[in-house]
C-alpha cells in the first residue's frame, strides 16, 4: 500500500524545481542589504589591507528574520575568498550559540571546525582556549568568527566574549588573529534596548567598534523583491503569480520575519500539489497560513529544556481550548503546568522560574505578557501569542519535542 501511495505522489507534477532555495540557509543573492554589506566591508577591509595589525569586532543588530545571518554568511564567505586570492590565510567560522548552548560547546565547535582532529571531550574551556590561540599562531591563520544569537548563550554575561577578545592581548602574539562578528536580535517593542547592550558589554566595550550595524525591518516592497527572486529560482515557471507573492509579502511585513514568507511559499506549494493544482492559489496560501508555526519558533522548540516545553505546552493547551478569549492568566497556566508535571511524574519548577521563562519568551517574541489591575498586589499577568501562530499546530510541535525527550502529554 505504501508503494502505491508513494507512486501516486511521484506522478504529480511538482511545482518546485529547487526546494533548497526556499531555505534561509541557501541565500543566493542578498537583496536590499547593500548598505549593511558596505559597512561591513569598511570595517573589515583592514583584514586584507593591514592583516593582523588591528582586531576588528562588530555587532549586527536587528529583529528576527531581517537578513542578519544571511548577510554575515555572504560577507564572511566573500571576504574569505578575497583573502585567499591575496595569499592571506583567513578562515571563517559560523557558530549558532542557540544550538551550542554552553561556553564549552562553542569552543569545541570552533576548534573542530578549524581542526577536526581535536576530540569533543577531555579538555577544559581554558584548554580549548589555549589550543585555539596556539593553533592560529602555529598555522598562521586569521580567524573571522561569527557568533550568531550569542545573547541566548551568555544571558547577560560577557565571560566567553571577554576571553575571546583577550586572545589578541597575549604579549606573545605579534599579530591580532581573532576577529568577531556578533549577531543580536533587537526589538524595542520587547524591552531589548541600548541599556541591555550597555550592561552586556560593560567589560568588553573597548574591544568593539562603537557603532553597531543596524538592520532595519524590510518594507513590503523589499519583501516582495526577495520572495519574487526566491520564487524565480525555486519554482517552475508561471506557478506563483505576483499577486500571490504580494499577498504573502503583506503577511511577512506583519511578523517582520522573511523566513515566514519562505515557509509559506513552501507549504502553499505542497498544498497545491496535494490537490493536483498546477499553480499556487490564494486558497492554498490561506490554508498554509492557518497551519503555520513560524520557522524561528520551531527552531527554538528543538533546543528547549523539558520544563520550558511543559510550561509552553500548558499555555498553548489552555489557550487553544478557549473560544471567546485570545489571552490567559498566568495563574491558570501555572496551575495547568503543575497538573501536567504531576501526571508526568516530574517535579515542577518554582513560580519565579516560570516567570523568568515568560520574560525570556517575551524577548524572543514567542509570547506577549501584560499586567492588569490596580495596585501592585492586585495586578494580574495575562499571556497571549502573536496572531500568526496556529495554536493547534504549535501544540503538535511542542508535543513532538516532548516525545523526543520521552514525555507524553
Amino acid at each position: 500500500m505504501f508503494e502505491e501511495l508513494f507512486h501516486n505522489v511521484l506522478k504529480r507534477k511538482p511545482l518546485l524545481k529547487e526546494e533548497k532555495f526556499l531555505s534561509v540557509d541557501f541565500p543566493t543573492r542578498i537583496l536590499h542589504r547593500d548598505n549593511e554589506i558596505e559597512e561591513l566591508m569598511t570595517y573589515y577591509s583592514s583584514l586584507i589591507t593591514n592583516t593582523g595589525v588591528r582586531a576588528v569586532n562588530q555587532i549586527l543588530l536587528g529583529d528576527r528574520g531581517v537578513g542578519k545571518t544571511a548577510t554575515a554568511k555572504f560577507f564572511s564567505r566573500s571576504l574569505e575568498k578575497t583573502a585567499l586570492k591575496r595569499g592571506i590565510n583567513l578562515k571563517y567560522v559560523h557558530i549558532n550559540c542557540r544550538k551550542e548552548r554552553t561556553e564549552y560547546k562553542v569552543l569545541v565547535k570552533i576548534n573542530q571546525t578549524l581542526s577536526p582532529r581535536i576530540p569533543k571531550r577531555g579538555y577544559s574551556p581554558q584548554d580549548l582556549m589555549d589550543f585555539l590561540t596556539e593553533f592560529l599562531e602555529k598555522e598562521d591563520i586569521y580567524l573571522l568568527l561569527v557568533l550568531d544569537e550569542f545573547d541566548s548563550l551568555l544571558d547577560g554575561e560577557a565571560g566567553l566574549l571577554y576571553s575571546l577578545v583577550r586572545i589578541n592581548d597575549d604579549t606573545n602574539n605579534v599579530h591580532k588573529r581573532l576577529n568577531i562578528i556578533g549577531i543580536l536580535s533587537y526589538n524595542v517593542k520587547f524591552e531589548r534596548n541600548i541599556s541591555f547592550l550597555s550592561k552586556f558589554f560593560r567589560d568588553i566595550r573597548h574591544y568593539f567598534q562603537q557603532n553597531a550595524i543596524i538592520f532595519k525591518p524590510y518594507t513590503q516592497e523589499q519583501v516582495f523583491d526577495i520572495l519574487k527572486h526566491r520564487v524565480s529560482i525555486s519554482f517552475n515557471q508561471n506557478t506563483v503569480s505576483d499577486e500571490i507573492i504580494n499577498y504573502i509579502a503583506s503577511i511577512v511585513v506583519k511578523s517582520g520575519d522573511i523566513r515566514c514568507g519562505l515557509n509559506l511559499l513552501w507549504s502553499s506549494s505542497k498544498i497545491a500539489e496535494k490537490n493536483n493544482l498546477n499553480i499556487v492559489t490564494l486558497k492554498c496560501v490561506h490554508r498554509a497560513y492557518q497551519e503555520l508555526v513560524p520557522y524561528s519558533i520551531r527552531e527554538m522548540i528543538k533546543h528547549m529544556t523539558e520544563h520550558k516545553l511543559l510550561f509552553l505546552f500548558a499555555i498553548v493547551d489552555k489557550l487553544k481550548n478557549q473560544v471567546d478569549k485570545s489571552e490567559i492568566s498566568l495563574h491558570e497556566v501555572v496551575n495547568e503546568y503543575n497538573n501536567i508535571c504531576r501526571t508526568s511524574g516530574i517535579s515542577p519548577r518554582s513560580y519565579s522560574q516560570l516567570w523568568n521563562y515568560v520574560q525570556e519568551w517575551k524577548k524572543d517574541e514567542i509570547i506577549d505578557a501584560k499586567l492588569e489591575g490596580g495596585g501592585l498586589k492586585g495586578r494580574k499577568s495575562f499571556l497571549q501569542f502573536p496572531e500568526i501562530i496556529n495554536l493547534k499546530k504549535f501544540s503538535q510541535n511542542i508535543s513532538k519535542a516532548l516525545q523526543s525527550k520521552g514525555i507524553i502529554v
